[in-house]
């Protein structure tokens, strides 16, 4: 508490030394009037000044005060339920504050119960999803059939699908779920091929790697999702037998997939990022929630890297997961 009396004092300082420079402005334009005007119009000149000239000084100073947000920190935070006085005023002053902070309180405890119990119920759900998804692969590992691939590649989507819900429901907690480590990007890399080389194999795409020395600091579970989403997205949105390339810019510390498909139409590459937003090829192709973008674009930012697009229709997409240097 005291601390913030400290506070409020030395705001009441610096406001003060504002409305003192206003005073000797108005001290200055009054004696400066007066060598060529008599009093009464320096009077008029000085009434007009101030009714359009005070007000924005008293923004100003208003500005100064919320700028920093303390005072809105402070209200939340400090209790005030110790002081008392005689004036009633000030006591329902006090009491308002005391109120709203509690209601304040209140709706964001209740917030968070029920964020919690709406991601505890995700995990359990999902969790039990994966018991049959698992069993179904053994199953039909033991399969000799011509229909093995199809039931496989349905499981591996569904599995897919999964995760990606699991990993949504975190990202209003990611960031207490980061581990920065030294991570090589080349064996994230393959590690994600291997995953998703069903999808690979059924449109014949040549993988193409050229990561050298590519050792990052960041999260390699979040960085190892990030790398999935974009390779299987240039994989999907690629033409049959073409190839798609992933490529590690140790001078710029830049991540590029790169692929040859269909490419994103220029009016749909500022809302790639958008929460749901599909675009053309997600309508063409009918299977896109329009969420794993903007789950790479939240992951990638609380990872301390940015991420930078670039397309042509017809000719490909590159995609950039750019590290701040001193990560390398």
């Amino acid at each position: 508490m005291k601390n913030n009396i400290k506070y409020f004092f030395s705001l009441l300082r610096d406001n003060l030394g504002v409305l003192f420079c206003y005073f000797y402005i108005l001290v200055f334009l009054y004696l400066f009037l007066l060598f060529d005007n008599n009093v009464d119009t320096v009077n008029k000149i000085m009434l007009e000044f101030l009714r359009f000239s005070f007000f924005p000084v008293l923004f100003f100073i208003a500005y100064r005060v919320l700028r920093t947000h303390k005072i809105i920190h402070i209200i939340k935070n400090e209790d005030f339920s110790h002081f008392a006085g005689d004036c009633k005023v000030y006591q329902s002053f006090i009491d308002c504050i005391n109120k709203y902070k509690k209601c304040y309180l209140d709706f964001r405890n209740q917030e968070l119960q029920s964020q919690k119990e709406d991601y505890d119920y995700i995990v359990l759900w999902s969790h039990e999803l994966k018991l049959p998804l698992a069993a179904l692969s053994l199953i039909i590992n033991e399969l000799d059939s011509e229909y093995y691939l199809v039931a496989h590649r349905q499981i591996k989507k569904a599995e897919y699908q999964v995760k990606m819900l699991l990993n949504y429901k975190k990202l209003d907690v990611l960031n207490y779920d980061i581990m920065f480590q030294k991570t090589s990007l080349l064996e994230v890399v393959q590690r994600v091929i291997k995953d998703i080389s069903s999808l690979i194999i059924d449109k014949n795409i040549a993988i193409q790697i050229d990561i050298e020395n590519g050792t990052i600091l960041t999260d390699e579970k979040w960085i190892s999702f990030i790398i999935e989403q974009l390779i299987s997205n240039a994989v999907k949105y690629s033409y049959d037998n073409k190839v798609v390339s992933i490529i590690w810019d140790e001078s710029k510390t830049t991540l590029i997939v790169k692929d040859e498909g269909i490419g994103i139409l220029k009016s749909d590459l500022p809302r790639i990022f958008d929460a749901g937003f599909t675009g053309k090829n997600g309508r063409q192709f009918g299977s896109s929630t329009g969420m794993g973008l903007y789950m790479v674009d939240k992951m990638v930012s609380m990872l301390g890297a940015k991420i930078g697009v670039s397309s042509e229709v017809n000719k490909g997409t590159n995609f950039y997961i750019i590290f701040p240097s001193e990560y390398s």
